[in-house]
Order: C-alpha cells, then sequence, then structure tokens
C-alpha cells in the first residue's frame, strides 16, 4: 500500500533513516519436532523428523537453534554423544556443535542445545536438519523422540533477509 518510498507490503520491516527498508519476507521463522529417536552409532544419523527444507534468497542469515535431550538406553562404560546442525548433507561451520558425556554409573537425561548461523551463499532450496553421533565409548544412547517422549527434539529457523 502507498506510493514510494513509503509503499508497503506483509512483511518485517526496519526504518533505516529515509524509508522503512524490508528486511524479512514470508513464512521465515520454521519449526519442528522430532518423530522418532535413534541409537547413536558411529555414524551421523538426523533424528527422524528434525529436518526442514524451503526456499532461501541469496545473502538470507539464518540461525538455527535445536533442542532435546540423549537418553541412557543399554550397555555399560560411557559415551560421548556429538550433535550438530547440519545443511544440505554438510555440517555447518558456524556454531552449533554439542558434545556430551553419559555413563552407566549414573543413567540419567542429559539435555543439549545449541544456536548456529549460517548465510545463504545462492538463491535456492536447503535442507537442514540435526544429527547426532557416538564418537567414544561403548554406551548406547537414544537421541530424538515424538511428542510424548522427554528426549523430542526441536529444530528452529530463524531468518533475517538484509
Amino acid at each position: 500500500a502507498g506510493t514510494a518510498p513509503n509503499n508497503v507490503t506483509p512483511g518485517h520491516y526496519c526504518w533505516d533513516g529515509t524509508r522503512w527498508q524490508r528486511f524479512m519476507d514470508g513464512p521465515r521463522f520454521l519449526s519442528v519436532e522430532s518423530t522418532g529417536s535413534i541409537i547413536n552409532n558411529a555414524t551421523w544419523q538426523i533424528l527422524p523428523g528434525a529436518s526442514i527444507t524451503s526456499t532461501w534468497n541469496a545473502g538470507d542469515i539464518v540461525y538455527i537453534n535445536y533442542s532435546g535431550v540423549h537418553a541412557y538406553s543399554s550397555g555399560t562404560g560411557y559415551a560421548w554423544i556429538d550433535t550438530a546442525p547440519f545443511v544440505n548433507g554438510t555440517m555447518i561451520a558456524v556454531g552449533g556443535y554439542t558434545r556430551t558425556e553419559i555413563n552407566s554409573t549414573t543413567p540419567w537425561y542429559i539435555p543439549y542445545a545449541s544456536i548456529a548461523v549460517y548465510t545463504i551463499p545462492t538463491t535456492g532450496s536447503y535442507t537442514f536438519d540435526i544429527r547426532s553421533i557416538r564418537v567414544g565409548g561403548t554406551l548406547n544412547v537414544m537421541t530424538g523422540g515424538n511428542s510424548t517422549q522427554v528426549t523430542e527434539a526441536i529444530l528452529t529457523l530463524t531468518t533475517i533477509r538484509p
């Protein structure tokens, strides 16, 4: 509505001193919950349901926020569990990585959470997901779950469009 330089359409704006400048379009707050769990092993596994595919513009800044709970499943000893965000199959290099140690002498639920940032290099479709791996030890540890389990994981993406 309105005429230049004051014309606006639905979206998010900030005042740049001269005009209202759009910094975000469309549904840029996306969130999913895991739908199942994994038992961590020596390969990166996607948490079932903890994946979002959408289209972004070059230069979009995506803040990736994820959280959940690791749970002792079975076995003796310990396990080191790494959890990290991935985009199009590659681990995100800026932030987001967590390592958790779990041992069988004090079986417990261990929460994890982190934030990462990714700048979209070219306009197109991107898939963000959360993955987990056992990097040490032999203990079986469950990660992820559905909405009725304490181990459920949540992945939220917030996009800023400069």
